[in-house]
């Protein structure tokens, strides 16, 4: 999961982020900036932050979901381009949620 803040992602994706760690998911959030991560905690998520993740060497697994806001998408040509390589490979759900998603 890729948003900007935590806020965003408790608002729109709380529950179904939930819904997935019940289900036995490892979930990754993926946020910009430091902030209070107790909440994402709480819902059972790993939090860590975007540009470490981003600079770090390419990574050898893929996720089977990716969720991402989708001002985030449209900013970040990092998170565009990790989600159109995640499509390209065929096997990821890809869910995306805020204005502009049609």
């Amino acid at each position: 999961m890729v948003a900007p803040n935590i806020a965003d992602v408790v608002r729109w994706t709380g529950g179904w982020l939930f819904d997935r760690t019940v289900a036995g998911w490892e979930v990754t959030v993926l946020v910009a900036g430091q902030a209070d991560i107790r909440p994402l905690r709480i819902l059972g998520a790993t939090v860590l932050d975007l540009e470490q993740f981003s600079a770090a060497p390419v990574r050898e697994t893929w996720p089977q979901a990716v969720a991402v806001a989708a001002g985030t998408y449209r900013s970040d040509s990092r998170v565009r381009d990790g989600v159109l390589d995640c499509l390209d490979r065929g096997l990821t759900e890809v869910t995306m949620w805020g204005e502009g998603v049609r």
